[in-house]
């Protein structure tokens, strides 16, 4: 009998130490790269018993007895015969040139709020995600009125954040209870602060999340175990998750790529001649992944990862952050946010 690794596992190598992700459970850990290495020669490919007696012989036998123990106890293996194979998930992101993710300001005391312009765009441009991001609640059935319109879209997925903690207690009630069943609203969220660590048996490695207000802009990099899913890493190995095929429509009705309003302005909604279908192909950054940004390349983290800063490329052409993300790579810890 061999053991073989889930095929729902990705690990993504670092300088220092390795991320270990199940992407069926996002069950996430800092691995050491000695068991990336255990990993890639003995997976599938040795009889545990043989196995066992190589390493009875050796020094190491202690670290493969707490390698295997670590990996049986979080249910990361499989046990079969050797001629069995176990067929692997595909990390795989399809190709889109078009926008499928769309983030919307909402200010319903602006004069630049028009459900049918925002409605037409998310239609001619496929949008699948939609993110609402709203500053007040003036009325409620203005809310109501507007996402209304959003049923004769492709839309799967909604999420409604309140960006200024302006909903009632019984608002938030009154919008789970009237839109979630016909609006396709999966999740309501409010800014807070939150930190959280993660620690495991190989001691020293944390991650520490934190999320602050969308408007601060001290808060650049977000790392969250909620990322390790197939979807996103696919993506991640491939693209720059953060910009990758992301609208932005702002409280004046300007469009942009950037969650934050910044960089340059890709369009209006008001623009009848807006040809935004076709924008994805002229936004060389999608593709500057973070395999290919100086100290990102190095990090366990980045398939994970979303970083809302730009990366500038030198003269060259390699990619680099101005700033640093405060994440200490040799260390596995956040010095600073």
């Amino acid at each position: 009998m061999v053991f073989k690794l889930k095929p729902s596992i990705q690990i993504t190598k670092g300088k220092y130490r390795d991320l270990l992700c199940e992407v069926q459970t996002q069950f996430v850990s800092f691995v050491p790269t000695s068991l990336t290495r255990f990993l890639n020669e003995y997976n599938g490919k040795i009889d545990l018993d043989a196995l066992e007696s190589k390493y009875k012989k050796s020094e190491f036998y202690d670290i493969y007895k707490e390698y295997l123990e670590y990996l049986i106890e979080n249910k990361l293996l499989l046990f079969t015969s050797e001629n069995i194979s176990v067929q692997r998930i595909k990390f795989e992101y399809v190709e889109k040139s078009t926008f499928n993710n769309m983030i919307i300001y909402l200010d319903f005391n602006s004069d630049f709020l028009n459900y049918e312009k925002i409605n037409d765009i998310i239609i001619k441009c496929n949008i699948i995600s939609l993110e609402l991001r709203v500053i007040n609640f003036v009325d409620i059935k203005k809310y109501l009125s507007f996402t209304t319109l959003l049923n004769s879209t492709y839309i799967s997925n909604i999420h409604l954040v309140d960006t200024k903690n302006s909903v009632s207690k019984y608002n938030c009630q009154e919008i789970l209870e009237r839109c979630m069943k016909t609006n396709k609203i999966t999740k309501f969220e409010c800014t807070s602060d939150d930190i959280e660590t993660f620690i495991n048996k190989y001691g020293t490695y944390n991650i520490n999340l934190k999320q602050g207000s969308i408007f601060d802009s001290k808060f650049d990099v977000k790392v969250d175990n909620s990322h390790a899913n197939l979807r996103y890493i696919s993506e991640a190995l491939v693209r720059n998750v953060y910009f990758n095929n992301k609208l932005v429509i702002g409280y004046d009705g300007k469009i942009y790529n950037n969650e934050y309003l910044e960089g340059c302005c890709i369009g209006n909604i008001f623009d009848n001649n807006n040809k935004l279908d076709d924008k994805g192909s002229d936004l060389g950054i999608w593709r500057v992944t973070k395999g290919s940004i100086k100290k990102c390349k190095d990090c366990e983290l980045r398939n994970l990862c979303l970083d809302r800063r730009t990366p500038v490329v030198n003269e060259k052409g390699k990619y680099y952050y101005a700033s640093d993300c405060g994440y200490n790579l040799k260390e596995g810890k956040w010095d600073s946010l």
